[in-house]
């Protein structure tokens, strides 16, 4: 079962996700910014853009889907990489991989 799901060559529902470590919401308030990667289990890297944070606090960024991110249907792992004012980079999920589901289109 995947963590996210959308249709092939959709846009919408935009991601919407908290960033969390063991302690709980990650406090994105020092982040300079916030890089969203997927790539097919296969390894390929199909997605890299910039995510936004959204509520700061909550650790909630979001991305919104560019046109052909939702291209390929398949199963993809999706991973956030904060990159603090520090210079220092920290990537989640730390404890578990995230999958997003592109639905192939009806036929």
């Amino acid at each position: 079962m995947a963590d996210f799901y959308i249709g092939q060559d959709a846009r919408r529902p935009t991601l919407v996700v908290n960033l969390l470590d063991a302690q709980g919401n990650v406090n994105l308030t020092g982040a300079s910014s916030v890089t969203f990667r997927m790539r097919l289990q296969n390894g390929t890297t199909a997605v890299t853009g910039t995510a936004t944070v959204t509520q700061a606090a909550q650790g909630e960024v979001t991305y919104a889907w560019a046109a052909n991110d939702t291209a390929t249907p398949g199963t993809y792992i999706a991973e956030w990489s904060v990159t603090w004012s520090t210079g220092v980079t920290q990537t989640f999920p730390t404890d578990r991989v995230f999958t997003i589901l592109v639905r192939d289109k009806a036929t």
